[in-house]
């Protein structure tokens, strides 16, 4: 009797014990199940990175950046060219030349610097782009007035010792006429062919043959 009643008096002990745990566990519930790798997030994530790509695919980056850069760069090159020519307005050979023809030459370099402000603001607004802007200043050569000067200065002391022979007078004339109508962008056979007429109108004079000025040809090309 003792026997059975010391083993029931175990049991009990032991279900006290036991009641608080299996409790605690009934109430945290079975464990959460542990998700798929790799499930969805990936999956989610990659296509919306491809997604982003592909927005960005079409588009040049720097492309408007590039266009003010040519824009800064011809506007340089055009106030170069401008700066040049109005040197030549202010050069003293130039201003000592027959007020006529001062007056024709100077007419000439306004208008070529009038063009050049057409051409800055044609880049400006792109109705003319960067490459034909460089292809028209490639055509501009404010040297050709320092030549023009030397012509009309280098006729006018032919005409002086000239003794008057018409095919000398002639030469003059077309060498002047050239001269005057010499522009930054005309073709170089105008100022070479104004040469070559009055170095044939020295030949041609008798009294000028001897005193040819040196620097007639000091232009050549």
């Amino acid at each position: 009797m003792r026997t059975r009643r010391a083993i029931a008096t175990a049991a009990a002990v032991s279900a006290l014990l036991l009641a608080p745990s299996l409790a605690s566990t009934a109430a945290a519930g079975p464990p959460a199940d542990t998700p798929p790798a790799h499930a969805g997030g990936h999956s989610g994530g990659h296509s919306g990175g491809q997604s982003s790509d592909k927005g960005g695919a079409g588009k040049s980056p720097g492309s408007g950046k590039n266009a003010g850069a040519t824009a800064k760069a011809v506007a340089k090159q055009i106030r170069a060219v401008d700066r040049m020519l109005a040197k030549v307005a202010d050069a003293p050979r130039l201003l000592a030349l027959p007020e006529d023809q001062r007056a024709t030459l100077l007419a000439s370099v306004q208008a070529d610097r009038d063009a050049l402000t057409s051409l800055g603001e044609a880049v400006a607004t792109g109705t003319t782009t960067g490459k034909q802007a460089r292809k028209s200043l490639r055509g501009y050569r404010p040297e050709n007035y320092r030549k023009a000067v030397n012509i009309l200065r280098d006729a006018a002391d032919l005409a002086d010792v000239s003794d008057g022979d018409s095919a000398v007078a002639d030469l003059i004339d077309q060498a002047v006429t050239a001269a005057l109508s010499v522009t930054a962008t005309s073709p170089r056979g105008l100022v070479k062919q104004a040469r070559k007429d009055l170095a044939t109108a020295w030949d041609l004079d008798d009294e000028g043959t001897d005193d040819a000025p040196d620097g007639t040809d000091e232009d050549e090309d």
